[in-house]
């Protein structure tokens, strides 16, 4: 058994590995092969149990070796059937290899051989075996390159059509997927092609641009909160490329020819042609040859842009070679830039990132950077220049070019402040040489931006971590600021106010400035946030407004931020809070309005706090030129610094205010500095309650005008008795609860009950000093 075992692993490497010697140019293989290999549902190499002499329908064993098409782990066995339609016995030689050209059996079921003949597999040579002709010799790289011939995304129909014009499904891969998008019609009108978008499986899609010029098409597609572009080529009947979005998305995509006139059918995801062999190539013993492999044999299908993903970590870790390992990345790039430029630039920087801390092939990986971040257009997502800047820093200091190293990561940090192995690379540089004071900041920011740490210390730490240890001392930054911090003989009680300041610091530094008002503009922008200090998702919009603070005033820009039980109990949420954002039929955080608008994905991570950021400020700036014809009269006086406050607000703008339009009021706390589970260490502009009606004040006899106390007192009681009954309701104690109350900020705005919009708003600080109240909530 073990000889026959070698045997057949010997032959079944020559199929894989050895290219043969074409005794036969692939257009010259006969009609019948190519028919047989198309019409193969699934394409199997391996050995009879035993010499086979059957009639038509009959059960025989095989022991598999590779699956061409389909699926086959090797080693296992598969029960096959001869072709029930043979008009003569299925003979099948021991000990030998064939590849099997199976279709779906009787009914359905099991695997058959398909009727026309076999193929005979022996050190790197096939025979194709037809019933009554002289067995035809040919390669088995031939084999391999007819059976990947004309591959088609699994499911969807044919993607070819000699002309343009018609419908067709603008399918893209992710994931392993293959996602419909958009169905689209090309139709010829006064010597152009016109586009129109007749369905599109994502919500609210429009076609905001189409144009083809007999060899590119270019769509441009709008959805809530971001576009998507693509661009592709017209060849030989396929129009293929690449789809790029404003929220960083980079895929290959390709369009499909249909007569459909809906996507009722093309809703669900499908998987991608290849996904069984590929999930088959990483799970196997030894991955990187397997999938050396598949990327030779499927370098058309996107999944092959997956399998180089995978690849290459293998490829860095397991070549010795650098010509090898360049040869490989050559192979990624060509593969990608066959969809298109921004896939190739995608392929470079994966390159770039797997060789940023590799000693072996550092000055690969440093030729590979220059030329990468060379090859980057304005247009390439920010992240990719990230990664390509920051990985030629890091390689510069290990080719112990510690100056051209340095200077590189600094203007990484200054372009993108959130990257945390650039702060981690200069922290370290800066402690090594006894700048204490710098090395300080740049670890404290490692410790006040949200996430950064832990995310740091998945790679830093990535080994104690996966073992289920702690990481060392010395790769933790917020130790370090404690160690740091005492060298510098700096009180450790005022540590964590350092650290609040920071942290408000370096957000306020985000928001770069705001262009001026243009034209007659007046209208003040109210933001409304629905966050949670357990939002994780929460953290983008909370930094990203906080960022927009720090470019406009408050004569432009007004955050009020409503907490809410979301995804758990919060010590900042309020009956009032939880009923302003059931007004807005809010279901979950973070949930941002400005004006009374909803402003799509806002929410994730501390690493999209740039984008949120560009797209927040873009939003406040255009309603900030707009004009309203309105104005609001605020006071807030303090009359007993004990807590008692009073308040007057008046809308002023017209004669008599429509019963559709509403005071709103809210008494916001202007800065709590409250460690949230998300990482926000301070919380700005906090609504505490809302005078008045939450729901409004209504016109009476036409005016819009409120007048009326506080007794503060009695609202920290009030507060103080509902979150009681939270931690009793949700069985969890908060670690803190702030309603001290004591500085606080008076917000007047005028919204309209039909449509939501917010018409004009200001905000006034209180006037006065309040007491702290004797017994603070805080801790």
């Amino acid at each position: 058994m073990l000889s026959r075992t070698r045997f057949w692993l010997a032959a079944c490497c020559c199929l894989a590995f050895l290219p043969g010697l074409p005794a036969q140019a692939q257009e010259t293989l006969p009609d019948s092969l190519r028919e047989a290999v198309g019409k193969a549902e699934r394409i199997l190499v391996g050995v009879p149990e035993s010499a086979v002499d059957l009639g038509g329908g009959k059960p025989f064993l095989i022991v598999v070796e590779r699956a061409l098409r389909g699926t086959g782990a090797r080693g296992s066995r598969a029960r096959l059937l001869t072709s029930p339609d043979a008009k003569q016995n299925t003979r099948l030689a021991e000990n030998t290899l064939y590849a099997f050209l199976l279709v779906k059996g009787p009914g359905g079921k099991g695997w058959a051989l398909a009727e026309g003949g076999q193929i005979e597999v022996d050190k790197g040579r096939a025979r194709w075996l037809e019933p009554g002709k002289d067995p035809f010799e040919f390669s088995t790289r031939q084999l391999e390159e007819l059976i990947d011939a004309d591959v088609q995304a699994a499911g969807f129909p044919k993607a070819t059509r000699p002309t343009p014009e018609g419908r067709w499904l603008l399918v893209f891969s992710e994931r392993g997927g293959d996602l419909p998008g958009w169905l689209i019609e090309l139709t010829p009108a006064d010597g152009k092609t016109t586009v129109k978008l007749l369905e599109s499986t994502l919500e609210s899609a429009s076609l905001k641009s189409g144009t083809f010029d007999g060899s590119v098409l270019k769509l441009v597609f709008e959805v809530p909160g971001a576009e998507f572009q693509f661009e592709g080529r017209w060849d030989d009947g396929r129009l293929r490329g690449v789809l790029t979005s404003t929220i960083g998305a980079v895929a290959p995509a390709w369009l499909i020819p249909t007569e459909v006139d809906n996507l009722a059918t093309f809703r669900e995801t499908r998987p991608g042609q290849g996904q069984d062999e590929l999930k088959e190539a990483l799970e196997s013993p030894q991955p990187l040859p397997e999938l050396l492999r598949f990327v030779r044999r499927r370098s058309t299908l996107p999944l092959a842009l997956d399998a180089y993903q995978s690849l290459l970590p293998l490829a860095v870790n397991g070549i010795e070679s650098a010509e090898k390992l360049k040869t490989i990345i050559e192979a990624y790039e060509a593969t990608a830039g066959s969809w298109g430029a921004p896939l190739r630039s995608r392929a470079q920087v994966e390159a770039v990132l797997n060789l940023a801390h590799s000693s072996q092939f550092g000055e690969l990986g440093l030729e590979l950077a220059e030329r990468t971040v060379a090859n980057l257009t304005p247009q390439s997502p920010p992240g990719w220049r990230l990664v390509a800047q920051r990985s030629r820093g890091q390689l510069l200091l290990a080719l112990g070019k510690t100056d051209e190293g340095i200077a590189c990561l600094k203007q990484v940090h200054d372009e993108f402040p959130l990257d945390a192995e650039s702060i981690w690379a200069l922290a370290q540089h800066a402690q090594q040489n006894e700048r204490l004071d710098e090395s300080l900041e740049l670890l404290g920011e490692l410790v006040v931006w949200p996430g950064l740490e832990a995310g740091l210390l998945g790679i830093t730490a990535r080994r104690e971590l996966a073992a289920g240890g702690k990481p060392p001392p010395q790769l933790v930054p917020s130790k370090l600021v404690e160690k740091t911090w005492k060298v510098l003989k700096k009180d450790p009680k005022e540590l964590p106010a350092w650290l609040d300041d920071l942290f408000e610091k370096k957000v306020r530094a985000l928001g770069g400035e705001a262009l001026p008002r243009s034209g007659n503009g007046n209208r003040v922008v109210l933001a409304e946030l629905f966050t949670g200090a357990q939002c994780a998702p929460c953290v983008a919009a909370d930094l990203s407004l906080g960022a927009a603070q720090g470019a406009f005033d408050r004569s432009q820009l007004i955050v009020l931020r409503y907490h809410q039980h979301t995804p758990g109990p919060d010590p900042l949420a309020s009956p009032d809070t939880i009923q302003r954002f059931e007004q807005y039929s809010g279901s979950g955080t973070p949930s941002l309005f400005l004006n009374g608008r909803p402003l799509e994905g806002v929410g994730g991570s501390t690493l999209l706090v740039p984008d949120v950021v560009r797209r927040v400020k873009a939003q406040i700036q255009a309603q900030l030129d707009t004009h309203s014809d309105y104005s609001l009269r605020l006071a807030a006086r303090v009359r007993d610094p004990r807590g008692l406050i009073e308040l007057e607000a008046e809308a002023q703008g017209a004669e008599r205010f429509p019963a559709q339009v509403r005071l709103h009021l809210a008494l916001a706390e202007q800065r709590i500095a409250m460690p949230a589970r998300n990482g926000i260490r301070v919380h700005e502009m906090v609504v505490r309650l809302c005078p008045g009606e939450v729901a409004g004040i209504k016109p009476e006899g036409g005016k819009l005008k409120f007048s009326g106390g506080v007794d503060l007192s009695g609202q920290r009681q009030r507060v103080a008795s509902y979150l009681e009954f939270v931690e009793k309701e949700s069985m969890e104690t908060f670690d803190h609860k702030p309603i001290d109350m004591t500085r606080l900020v008076f917000v007047g705005w005028l919204q309209r009950t039909d449509t939501g919009e917010i018409m004009q708003a200001a905000a006034i600080p209180l006037e006065g000093e309040l007491d702290a109240p004797a017994e603070s909530g805080s801790k």
